[in-house]
């Protein structure tokens, strides 16, 4: 491959900087053709001050929006801005760590049939400071080996080390097109892995990916409305999906529905002072047939060992 387009999106909201750091760490990539598209869903920081500064540079697209149109059509309006071949969404609070991780991207699409390309991050815990790597030992992932290894937590894809082809996301209609929040860039990458034969991982940490741990405003409920929009994406694809594929999918897509309860909880009992052991016990027996299956016992033992 010679040397294709990569649009960077940088969607952005009242964290100018974090998003300066993004922004930097992405004109310190060494890959030559890169454009980068900030898209500022209207914050009341000093983010338009920081925006005017990048107007003379012209690998730099701004757009800043009059009023929040929340986070989706956000990052819908920065995939409508882009021209380039490949597309990359990272959040203003993610970055990368390494000088040539657009380069090693782009690089995998070498292998044919790549659906999209991703890499390990190291994770900021912003709780604790402490950052931590993703791993795995495969190079690819068929449709139902990685979709069953990613709902199971076994793999991790994010949007901030993860390339996809721009016109694979616009064919699906965009992020907003799913009916869901948090979960779009999942089903972005699902839908694209369903029509071809592999994804590509590098095997390096080339990002930081920052989790905030704080309590959630998604509930419990929300999280599986976010789930039944996942399930539809297969759903609708069920004609070309082989059956063993689907029942693998499908299996590991449950494991995911069911610890959303435990995480929950834990959120729940750690940043909210008013959720003491008698809310845990009313929620653990609401939730009892999700939270006590194997999976899960295994999954909490790994947090308490490893303390991630």
């Amino acid at each position: 491959m010679s040397n294709p387009k990569v649009s960077i999106a940088i969607p952005t909201f009242n964290r100018v900087e974090l998003l300066k750091r993004a922004v930097e760490s992405v004109n310190f990539q060494d890959y030559s053709n890169i454009e980068i598209i900030i898209s500022d869903n209207c914050s009341n920081d000093s983010t338009a001050q920081y925006l005017k500064t990048l107007q003379s540079n012209p690998l730099v697209i701004i757009n800043q929006n009059s009023n929040n149109i929340g986070m989706v059509k956000n990052w819908d309006k920065c995939l409508e801005l882009s021209s380039g071949e490949f597309f990359l969404l990272m959040s203003d609070d993610d970055y990368f760590i390494e000088k040539n991780a657009i380069n090693r991207l782009v690089s995998g699409f070498n292998l044919d049939g790549a659906a999209f390309v991703f890499s390990d991050v190291l994770i900021h815990n912003t709780d604790t400071n402490e950052k931590y790597p993703t791993n795995s030992d495969q190079k690819t992932f068929s449709l139902s080996d990685l979709t069953y290894k990613f709902f199971s937590n076994k793999v991790q894809v994010y949007p901030c080390s993860t390339l996809l082809k721009k016109d694979d996301i616009k064919r699906l209609g965009g992020y907003s097109s799913f009916n869901v929040n948090n979960s779009c860039d999942v089903c972005v990458w699902l839908s694209v892995l369903i029509d071809k034969p592999y994804a590509v991982r590098v095997s390096s940490a080339l990002a930081v990916y920052t989790v905030h741990n704080s309590l959630s405003s998604a509930s419990v409920e929300e999280w599986q409305d976010e789930f039944a929009g996942i399930r539809r994406v297969l759903d609708n694809k069920f004609n070309i999906i082989r059956d063993n594929d689907y029942n693998k999918i499908v299996s590991g897509l449950n494991i995911g529905l069911n610890r959303i309860p435990v995480g929950y909880i834990s959120r729940s009992f750690r940043y909210n002072h008013e959720y003491g052991i008698v809310n845990v016990l009313r929620d653990v027996y609401k939730w009892r047939k999700s939270i006590f299956i194997l999976d899960n016992i295994l999954f909490i033992v790994r947090k308490i060992l490893l303390k991630k």
